[in-house]
Parts: C-alpha cells; structure tokens; sequence
C-alpha cells in the first residue's frame, strides 16, 4: 500500500484520468487531493485556482482513490463557516494552506481551532521572505507556535521555506543545495512537537535529502515516524530515490512502511493495514 499525501486535480495542465494514470505507474493506492484558493487573484503568475467543487467532484468520482482536503482563504469573511459546511460533507482535512500571511495570523488561527474541534490535520505551504519575494505562511518560529498551541493538530509542512530549516545555515537560496550544517529548526521542532511532520514532496522535500545522501539517511531512520511520502507532480522520483535506499539496505523496511502509508493511515484515522509497501 502507498498513500500520496500531496496531489491536486486540475494542476499543471494535468487531469484527473492523468492522476489515475500516475497511481497506476507508481503503484499508489490513495491520494490526498488539496485544493488551492486565494481570491485575491494569487500572488504568483502560475497562480492556479484548484476549487473545492472541482476537487469534490473528483472524490466523489472516485471515492477509494482520493482523499478530500480544503483550505479555504482566511481573508475571507466566511472561511469558517465554509470550512465548516464541507467537514459536515466529510472533509478529511485542510490543505494546500497556501497563503500571503504569517502562519500564526488570527484568521489563519480561528480555522486551525475548526480543525482541533473536528481532528482534522493540516498540511500547510511555506516560503520565506529571505529567498521568495511572494512569500507564503511565515515563519518558522509561528509553526512552533501554533503546534504547541494545537497540540491536537497534525500540521504537515511543506516547500522551501519549511525543508531549508533541516540545515543551521538556511541561507537565502530558494532551493538550498550542499552539506546540511547542524542545529536546523526543523530538526529540534520534529523533535519536540509530537503534532508536526514533514511532507516529502515536490522538488523542497526531495532536494533536502539529495543534497546531503549521508544527512539524509541518518534523518530518514531518526523521523520515519513523521515523515510522509509525497509527490506534488506527476513524477516517480521520490519513490524511486526511497526504494532505491531499501534496495541499498540503507533504511529499514520499517521505516519505508512508515513514510509510504503508515504514519498517513495514522494521520487520516484509516483502518489499520496489513502488509508492507510494494
């Protein structure tokens, strides 16, 4: 069994017969579809409205293949009560949180108490000021915050601004390559948050292990219980880089069940599952 934990419908030109098609090359067996709504127009030119109907619609279609997240704009006057609305449907999440705000904004707050009172988790987008002008969720420290304050709440982070704080020198670079330094936040923060866990997906998760192979396995066998496999594309990278490790006897079979369904299956209070990766 896998579960990819980031993916959309309707991105990047893709449609969902491909996200299907992809599933099948990869051998996954659910997805977490995320949505992407900022009303403001976006802050990027590759800006992409990726709706909640739209993204319903392919649940529904395919309810054993995807899993439902919603992270409605906060600058929205009715966010709560429309995240609200979908739980009541059978939203199992909120995601892609993906907005020009620091994470511990008050409107950012009131939905992450929506998400306490229902168990949901929340995968959150990051990108920092100091390498991405159009920057999303600051900062780091406001993550440490708002787990401690929602203990209760899975929170997953995601992209360059949350992977560069793996190393003590995060630099400025967007995409940060190199030897990873000691005394990263984000190593002290999985440490001591038992709620926070790390999203692998897209070029950021990918590239802050490849940039350091022998870091990364000693990071791999020290957070295989937070870590969750993901792909944000349609690409067979990520597992092949995992699977060439297991092949390597470089991580344990244990700590692969982990990444590519365990600690998601945990997460997403799913029935608990024989077997092992494929």
């Amino acid at each position: 069994m896998i579960i990819d934990f980031h993916q959309h419908v309707l991105w990047e030109g893709w449609k969902v017969k491909d996200l299907l098609d992809y599933m099948d090359r990869a051998q996954v067996t659910q997805c977490v579809i995320h949505t992407w709504e900022e009303f403001l127009g976006g802050l990027r030119a590759d800006y992409q409205h990726i709706s909640i109907e739209n993204t319903w619609k392919a649940y529904e279609a395919h309810p054993d293949k995807f899993i439902p997240f919603y992270s409605p704009d906060p600058l929205r006057p009715d966010a709560p009560r429309v995240l609200r609305e979908w739980i009541a449907r059978g939203l199992k999440g909120m995601g892609e949180h993906k907005h020009r705000m620091r994470f511990d904004d008050p409107d950012s707050v009131a939905l992450y108490k929506i998400c306490a009172d229902h168990g949901l988790p929340v995968l959150f987008h990051m990108e920092s000021v100091e390498c991405a002008p159009k920057w999303y969720n600051e900062d780091i420290d406001a993550v440490d915050k708002i787990c401690r304050q929602f203990k209760t709440v899975a929170f997953i982070g995601h992209a360059p601004g949350f992977w560069r704080h793996i190393s003590g020198q995060p630099g400025t670079e967007l995409y940060p390559v190199g030897k990873v330094a000691p005394g990263g936040k984000l190593i002290r923060m999985l440490e001591e948050n038992p709620n926070l866990y790390a999203d692998l997906s897209a070029n950021s998760g990918l590239g802050a292990l490849t940039r350091d192979p022998e870091h990364a396995v000693q990071f791999i066998r020290r957070f295989s219980g937070k870590l969750l496999y993901g792909v944000d594309s349609l690409s067979l990278n990520h597992l092949d880089y995992l699977m060439g490790l297991r092949r390597e006897n470089r991580i344990s079979q244990e700590a692969l069940d982990d990444i590519l369904y365990r600690n998601a299956a945990r997460i997403l209070k799913l029935a608990p599952v024989a077997g092992r990766a494929t």
